[in-house]
């Protein structure tokens, strides 16, 4: 069941990363914002 979690985490990181560099292509700023909630996101459900 870990292992299953960690596949799934490991899949919405590669979605983030990918929607993060396609935002940054439009603006660095937004970029930004968007990767900092993500990972405040991302550190919540891990806690």
């Amino acid at each position: 069941m870990g292992l299953n979690m960690a596949k799934n985490s490991h899949i919405s990181m590669k979605k983030i990363r990918t929607k993060a560099a396609r935002m940054a292509s439009r603006g660095s700023r937004e970029a930004g914002d968007f990767i900092s909630s993500a990972g405040e996101a991302l550190a919540d459900k891990l806690v």
